[in-house]
């Protein structure tokens, strides 16, 4: 069985992207998650939600302001514009071009430039610096005709700061759809929403088949990159004390890398001829395999056992584990079910930081099913 196993724990981390960055915790925060407007952010607080007719559109806004100095920042705030009519294609890009216009209407100082991936949109990000000595960071992107702004203002001298980075990473796009495919899903025997395009490979080993599919976010990186300027890549995870300031060097265009590197689905379909061993693993809905299966990253891996518990998908019952390797500055973010001759091994992969309840994390996980 130890044998066998340790193919299975190589087949978990072998189709895995190999970063290697360093994050310190965060907090929890409030999430919300606005499926009306194709949205999820994270707060500090619950925040206030306000509706207003904003002429052609309808703007909703979600706030929290500090009046005292118990924050970094002054306040957090998402944005969203959807047009009152539908069929208007060309609200998106109006609006964006409003919205940038009234950023710069005091002439701000304009610290770095950038872009950030969420979903299927390009985000342009604003760092800025106000009369008042504020920071200003401002997202502006657009998904389906509605125009989304993330922004959030610290209070004088703060700079940028770890809270505020949080809230940034925080926002995500919803797909109403799954993400489109570049491999037939009806050859697999499960579902799941990758959040972005995913690749496919095959592998025959010694106990049977193991296909995996692997899906990596795009770099933020302009596809023409203006040879006068100057990239700077910022990964957050790679920043060792988020205390202190982060400020990119002035007149730098900053590419800020996502901090979740991978989300991997490896699915083994035993050999016949292992029925009757598969079957010992399935006693007691698997108790025994996935400790082993646990002890094995670990020993493949490194890090340590952060937490564990037993899930399900629909009717099927497997394990949850969260290994975190402070080292090499990764988390591995697993879950396993063993049924119907079947090894279904499913990971997201990313800084430290990065927890099961992550809301990219925990939205991939719980979208598991068998077909």
């Amino acid at each position: 069985m130890k044998h066998l196993l340790s193919v299975l724990f190589c087949s978990l981390l072998a189709c895995g992207p190999s970063y290697c960055l360093a994050q310190d915790e965060e907090a929890d925060w409030a999430t919300i998650r606005m499926t009306n407007l194709g949205f999820e952010a994270s707060f500090p607080l619950i925040p206030i939600e306000t509706k207003t007719v904003d002429g052609e559109a309808t703007r909703y806004r979600f706030e929290n302001v500090f009046t005292k100095k118990g924050s970094p920042n002054r306040y957090y705030q998402v944005t969203v514009w959807v047009p009152n009519d539908p069929a208007d294609n060309s609200y998106a890009t109006r609006k964006k071009q409003e919205v940038t216009d009234a950023l710069f209407t005091d002439e701000p100082e304009l610290i770095s430039q950038s872009t950030m991936r969420r979903g299927d949109a390009t985000f342009a990000h604003y760092m800025l610096k106000n009369k008042a000595d504020e920071q200003i960071h401002c997202c502006i992107g657009s998904s389906g005709n509605r125009v989304y702004t993330l922004q959030v203002v610290t209070r004088p001298g703060e700079g940028t700061n770890y809270d505020s980075l949080v809230f940034l990473r925080a926002f995500d796009l919803i797909r109403e759809e799954p993400a489109t495919v570049a491999f037939n899903p009806d050859s697999l025997s499960y579902s799941i929403d990758f959040p972005y395009p995913p690749y496919m490979g095959v592998e025959n080993v010694e106990i049977g088949k193991i296909i995996s599919v692997v899906a990596m976010p795009p770099q933020n990186i302009p596809d023409k990159m203006d040879e006068e300027r100057e990239y700077q890549i910022i990964a957050v995870d790679s920043i060792p004390d988020m205390s202190q300031l982060i400020l990119p060097d002035r007149g730098n265009i900053v590419v800020w890398r996502d901090s979740i590197y991978g989300y991997v689905v490896s699915e083994m379909s035993f050999k016949a001829e292992l029925e009757v061993i598969v079957k010992e693993w399935e006693v007691n809905n698997g108790e025994a395999f996935y400790s082993d299966l646990i002890q094995g990253v670990l020993s493949e891996q490194g890090g340590e056992l952060v937490g564990q518990e037993r899930v399900k998908a629909g009717d099927l019952h497997g394990i949850a584990f969260h290994i975190k390797n402070l080292d090499q500055g990764r988390s591995y973010i697993c879950r396993a079910f063993l049924a119907r001759r079947h090894l279904y091994q499913i990971m997201v992969t990313g800084g430290t930081y990065v927890t099961p309840d992550t809301p990219a994390v925990a939205r991939f996980m719980d979208s598991f099913r068998l077909k």
